[in-house]
């Protein structure tokens, strides 16, 4: 689900939203209102975590809708995205941002071309 109708459908004002995820009211309204602002891996561990999963991480990044199918995917699957890029669910621990940025975006850098 996305965050827009994660706030429609729970009846929630910006305000609201914002205080539920733990972020500014201006910096959510950058992710509803212009489409290339996205959360950041930790802010979309957050995110999910806060909706108790409604809103799931391939929704908020396409880059990690490439990183969920391959944790879906069948062992032995042929997919042409590396497997060592886990999706993000409500259960997920932190992972250091270091770790995830370099991989996130050679993964991004896949899906585009």
């Amino acid at each position: 689900m996305r965050l827009l109708d994660y706030k429609a459908r729970h009846g929630l004002t910006l305000v609201e939203l914002a205080a539920q995820l733990g972020f500014g009211v201006s910096t959510v309204h950058g992710w509803l209102s212009y489409p290339h602002r996205q959360p950041s891996p930790g802010a979309v561990l957050a995110i999910v975590r806060a909706t108790r999963g409604a809103v799931r991480g391939e929704d908020l990044r396409k880059d990690l809708a490439a990183a969920a199918q391959i944790e879906r995917a069948k062992p032995g699957a042929a997919l042409n995205v590396p497997a060592r890029y886990p999706s993000v669910t409500p259960d997920s621990k932190p992972v250091p941002i270091n770790d995830t940025s370099a991989g996130l975006r050679a993964a991004r850098n896949r899906t585009l071309r």
